[in-house]
């Protein structure tokens, strides 16, 4: 499950759950990795500490969901926040650099290993997804996350990480300052180690609890506790509107995220855990868990017979039906770069569609999510028609007419 080596004066712990897809977090995995801790902090001769995952595309896909399960007193839910947070602040605490490698998925109790890490590098590969969806599970992150995140990203980032339980990929998490540098997969360990030595020879220095600075609004929300309160502010607002109060977990997690922001850690990890242990019992922490295996469960379904079926690969598409629908869809696929072709009746729906996709990457524009340059070539990759010319080479087709029966049986004919 865990290993460790060493490699030029720098200690190596990897992940590898046998028998096992992902990493997890368990019980037994967070107590050999305590002790792992203890044994690597009486070491005189090591540099550095790397973590990483010997799993493609899986850094650490979180705690074991079962064990949050079957908690059925918050004194207990409460206790096994402590102990997780107890073994994440032994990497906190070494007296060298440690370097969290994320080569996939980091959520949860991975992400927040992660974030008790000096530094965290990760690589290109399109796997990559780090976040907190605690409170997608009824209940809020309980081994440090909401004490390190906002301190590491920033108060308005971090809020949104942990209200949305969305994760990020690997462009977003370089540009909030998640993560410290992208590598790419192919000779990872021989850059990951160069990167090492830059930071023990002090050639890469940061602080680690200092969040890029931002301009303007955003710079002076983040900068004194006025601003906080604003974002607080904001952010309530925001989860009451879509949930009018019937979802306790992103309301709780404000309350705990605008207490633990301006005290020690030890306190700050107490109000967190404190409040994983009163969620982790409620009736809609465990509806939200059985919708999670549901969804789990359906998502790998395949239909009979069908093991042998691999998935074609999708690289043009046709839409029938411009319009906001259409022009969404064409949006959505070429942003996967895959060439969209538009259909319908006349130019002005075809246009409509054009304006629809080209809203959606003025969003992406704004929100910083994509370069003009990216968004122009990823809007060239969309064409219209009014006629059906181009269809013939479309792998699949998307039906996107307007809903009335007798058209779309028409379109189906």
């Amino acid at each position: 499950m865990l290993t460790y080596r060493e490699a030029k004066n720098i200690g190596i712990i990897a992940f590898d759950r046998p028998d096992s897809p992902v990493n997890l977090l368990d019980g037994e995995c967070l107590t050999k990795l305590g002790i792992m801790l203890d044994e690597i902090k009486g070491k005189t001769t090591i540099k550095a500490l790397v973590i990483l995952s010997m799993k493609p595309n899986i850094f650490i896909a979180g705690a074991d969901i079962s064990e949050i399960e079957n908690i059925t007193d918050p004194d207990d839910g409460q206790k096994k926040a402590e102990f997780g947070q107890k073994i994440l602040n032994k990497i906190e605490d070494l007296d060298i650099p440690t370097i969290a490698v994320i080569d996939g998925v980091a959520l949860g109790g991975g992400c927040e290993l992660a974030l008790a890490c000096d530094y965290r590098v990760s690589t290109f590969n399109p796997k990559v997804r780090i976040g907190l969806p605690e409170v997608n599970l009824g209940f809020v992150p309980g081994f440090g996350g909401t004490y390190r995140l906002p301190r590491i990203v920033g108060l308005s980032e971090g809020m949104k990480m942990i209200l949305s339980g969305k994760p990020v990929d690997a462009d977003k998490a370089l540009r909030s300052g998640l993560v410290d540098q992208l590598f790419p997969q192919k000779g990872l360990e021989h850059q990951m180690l160069a990167f090492v030595e830059d930071i023990v020879e002090g050639k890469f220095k940061k602080d680690k609890y200092s969040p890029k600075k931002k301009k303007g609004v955003p710079g002076f929300l983040e900068g004194n506790r006025i601003g906080h309160g604003i974002i607080f502010k904001e952010s309530r607002k925001s989860v009451m509107k879509l949930t009018k109060g019937f979802y306790p977990a992103p309301l709780q997690a404000i309350d705990v995220v605008s207490q633990n922001l301006y005290c020690g850690r030890d306190k700050g990890l107490l109000i967190e855990s404190k409040a994983f242990g009163k969620l982790s019992v409620t009736d809609v922490s465990k509806n939200c868990i059985k919708v999670f295996y549901l969804s789990e469960k359906y998502r790998k379904l395949k239909a009979p017979d069908s093991d042998g079926v691999s998935a074609k690969n999708i690289q043009r598409c046709g839409v029938l039906g411009a319009g906001i629908m259409g022009g969404g869809i064409a949006q959505l696929m070429s942003y996967k770069d895959i060439f969209t072709r538009m259909k319908d009746i006349n130019h002005e729906a075809v246009a409509k569609g054009y304006q629809a996709a080209a809203k959606v990457y003025q969003g992406l524009i704004k929100k910083r999510r994509l370069s003009k340059s990216e968004a122009a070539a990823k809007m060239a990759q969309i064409t219209g028609t009014v006629d059906y010319s181009g269809f013939n080479r479309a792998d699949i087709v998307i039906e996107a007419v307007v809903e009335k029966m007798e058209i779309k049986q028409k379109v189906f004919k």
